[in-house]
């Protein structure tokens, strides 16, 4: 089986959720090259099989049908909130379920300082996987699982005398519905319950639910409008946060603009690209060389925020962020079938651990960081 079946299963999945339906007449550069090869599949419907079709056919297509999907899983890469997790997809947003199960782990460590003992080294992975359970030609059902650790190898003591844990968890389980409507628009829905916090107990769960409904725009380009809402949200926790956006698409660019996300990727000349996201308070841009069903190097930069809820916490409202900016290389390549993986190297700076209500809120104290090197890695399996 060709790589780029790999790269594209592992990739797209959901990240079509822009789109009427997963069909190949949405894919504007790969239309001609479905027409030629894979009009069986077409026919059928099956997105999967049109990717397996593709696959067979890797040596025809085209660049720019390559380079488009190469920016869609580009923008999802950039728009996943810290840790995955039900919510990660394109933005945060419902869409349609996955096409095949899927398993994810990424892992990263941080070094500790030497010259500042209140500097502890973190270690943290997280494992997701996502499996439709239910799908004809307008319905998707899809459940997803996920789970992670932030280990720190020594206690943090804010500036209000809270001690930090040691140990934070992730656990949630998710159910997605998707719905392919007449006239190229779609609707979906996800909720998800688990816990995000020092414990696992009833003071730190943690549920988030969303809706998404897309509907076409000009010159096959497309509008999505959310609502979004959870009790541990960088945007506003327990209330309904609504949001739009706009993809535009041409051969070499794909745009997302709106709130709270937006996402520019470029792919100006082969095998070059260029991207910037910023999702929430979560922002990363990134450089790219390479063929992307061969072997990607990168640069990147990075801003981002995690959120626990505390256990022991007076008030209910706090939450416990953790942020940090980082620069980063690295490399990304399919290893061999339904195997894909990453890995990165990098600097985190302007590091800092706060409690307090809403955003950058540090009422309940706060402690800096020494920056420090890190490495990460990740791994992807379709089945």
């Amino acid at each position: 089986m060709k790589r780029s079946l790999i790269f594209f299963s592992l990739l797209l999945g959901e990240h079509a959720l822009a789109q009427d339906k997963p069909q190949p007449r949405e894919m504007e550069m790969c239309k001609v090259q479905i027409e030629l090869y894979c009009q069986f599949e077409r026919e059928q419907k099956d997105f999967r099989e049109i990717l397996k079709c593709l696959a067979k056919n890797d040596d025809k297509l085209s660049t720019e049908c390559k380079q488009e999907f190469q920016r869609f899983a580009q923008a999802s890469r950039q728009t996943t909130p810290p840790g995955g997790g039900p919510l990660g997809a394109l933005g945060g947003l419902t869409g349609l379920g996955s096409q095949a199960p899927s398993l994810f782990y990424e892992g990263r460590f941080i070094q500790g300082s030497n010259d500042s003992p209140e500097t502890p080294s973190f270690l943290e992975s997280n494992l997701n996987t996502s499996v439709p359970v239910f799908k004809t030609e307008k319905n998707t059902v899809a459940v997803t699982l996920g789970g992670g650790n932030l280990h720190l190898s020594e206690p943090v003591i804010l500036s209000s005398g809270t001690k930090v844990s040691t140990n934070f968890y992730k656990a949630d389980v998710g159910l997605q519905y998707s719905r392919s409507l007449e006239n190229k628009r779609r609707f979906g829905l996800l909720g998800s319950v688990g816990y995000s916090g020092d414990k696992l107990d009833t003071d730190t769960q943690s549920f988030n639910v969303s809706a998404n409904y897309s509907f076409p725009g000009s010159n096959d380009n497309q509008w999505v409008l959310m609502v979004m809402m959870s009790n541990n949200s960088p945007l506003g926790t327990f209330v309904p946060v609504p949001g739009f956006f706009y993809i535009y698409r041409t051969s070499t660019f794909t745009g997302l603009f709106g709130l709270p996300i937006l996402s520019i990727q470029w792919t100006p000349v082969n095998p070059w690209s260029f991207s910037f996201s910023v999702f929430g308070p979560t922002l990363k841009t990134e450089v790219a060389y390479g063929e992307i069903d061969k072997t990607q190097f990168f640069t990147g930069f990075g801003w981002k925020q995690q959120r626990y809820l505390l256990s022991e916490r007076t008030n209910k409202d706090e939450r416990l962020t953790i942020e940090e900016k980082n620069a980063e290389i690295g490399f990304r390549r399919p290893l061999f079938q339904g195997v894909f993986s990453e890995f990165q190297t990098g600097y985190t700076f302007d590091r800092s651990i706060y409690l307090g209500e809403g955003l950058f809120n540090k009422d309940g104290g706060s402690a800096d960081l020494d920056s420090s090197w890190y490495l990460k890695w990740s791994v992807k399996v379709t089945f």
